[in-house]
C-alpha cells in the first residue's frame, strides 16, 4: 500500500473512483485486511469511493469475514475490471459502455 500512496502524491490528485485490482492476490492476511480498511475509511473521508476488482476466493472470504465488503459496499466488489469500470461509470453519472448482461457482480450473498 506504500507504493499505492507514493503514486497517489505523485498524482497531486486523487481520483473520485479508484479501482483497485486485487487479480493476483491469492491470498490477505490482517495486515492487508488493515491496509484495504485504512485506503477506504481515506478515500470514504473525502467522499471518494473504492472498487476492487476481481478478488480470489480466499481474500474475498477474508474480507467478508471481516465485513469489509459491507463497508466498501457489494456493488464495488466486482468479478473483472470491465465491471469495475462500468461501476465507476456508474458513480460518476457517466453513460455505460457494456451490456447489461455483463454486470454481473459476485455472488456475495450469505
Amino acid at each position: 500500500m506504500d507504493k499505492l500512496d507514493d503514486e497517489l502524491k505523485r498524482a497531486k490528485q486523487e481520483p473520485e473512483v479508484l479501482i483497485l485490482r486485487v487479480r493476483k492476490v491469492l491470498a490477505i492476511d490482517a495486515t492487508g485486511l488493515q491496509a484495504l480498511e485504512d485506503l477506504h475509511a481515506k478515500l470514504r473521508a473525502k467522499g471518494k469511493h473504492l472498487i476492487l476488482s476481481a478478488p480470489h476466493t480466499q481474500p474475498l472470504f477474508a474480507m467478508e469475514n471481516a465485513g469489509l465488503i459491507d463497508r466498501i459496499g457489494r456493488d464495488n466488489v466486482c468479478p473483472n475490471i470491465e465491471v469495475a469500470l462500468a461501476r465507476a461509470r456508474e458513480i460518476l453519472g457517466l453513460p455505460m459502455k457494456l451490456e447489461s448482461s455483463l454486470l454481473r457482480s459476485y455472488p456475495l450473498r450469505t
